[in-house]
């Protein structure tokens, strides 16, 4: 189970690519993603206010988070 958990995350963690990081500051180049993100979301989606404002807010209200049309 280890071994499957850990093969399941190094796969998750290939589709961000670059893109992921440690650290929930999005880089001043880099372009606001709507493809999902699976963790730290709270303290993600503060972060992705305060750098993209309404532009993220607005993304918000169009879709769901983890539960499509629950929340």
């Amino acid at each position: 189970m280890f071994v499957a958990g850990f093969a399941g995350r190094a796969a998750a963690l290939r589709k961000p690519g670059r893109s992921y990081s440690l650290y929930v500051d999005p880089a001043p180049t880099e372009a606001l993603r709507t493809d999902g993100t699976h963790g730290r979301i709270r303290e993600e989606e503060a972060a992705l206010v305060d750098r993209y404002g309404d532009g993220y807010r607005e993304y918000c209200r169009r879709t769901r988070r983890l539960l499509p049309w629950i929340w």
